[in-house]
């Protein structure tokens, strides 16, 4: 899934008047798309309408650095999966500032930590224990009935 961008006509002078090309790669349509200028950042952008990459937005830095001989930039959809939480190291930065004998008592204590963490999570109650649950807190309810007659 990728979009293939390419700049058809530049005006240096009014990057409004510029005009690119996307065509999807998934289905060899072409693809709406426009120059918008972001004025908070001050920077201009590519803005892609709906296509397989699922990117709306490209950089127009990114696109200008990144092309290929042909004056072509491939836009690719997000390949790796979604951050897990919890699994950066805290003070990650000052590592390069760490001894040999720092980072190696450094990584053990995160590591132990990691685990302690890990330990102390719940662990998802199975369905007979779901069962035994609702069974526990219906016979109390019943018990309550019982002490009011």
């Amino acid at each position: 899934m990728s979009v293939k961008i390419s700049c058809v006509e530049f005006d240096e002078n009014d990057m409004n008047n510029t005009v690119v090309e996307a065509i999807d790669n998934a289905t060899n349509e072409p693809v709406a798309a426009k120059i918008w200028f972001e004025k908070s950042k001050n920077k201009y952008h590519i803005v892609l309408g709906p296509n397989s990459s699922n990117r709306k937005y490209v950089a127009w830095n990114e696109f200008a650095n990144n092309q290929d001989e042909n004056g072509e930039y491939l836009v690719e959809d997000k390949i790796g999966g979604p951050r897990t939480l919890g699994t950066s190291q805290p003070d990650k930065k000052l590592i390069p500032f760490m001894t040999e004998e720092d980072k190696a008592l450094y990584d053990e204590i995160i590591e132990r930590a990691i685990a302690n963490k890990a330990s102390q999570k719940k662990q998802p109650l199975s369905e007979a224990e779901k069962l035994e649950k609702q069974i526990a807190k219906l016979q109390a309810r019943l018990a309550g009935l019982n002490d009011e007659d």
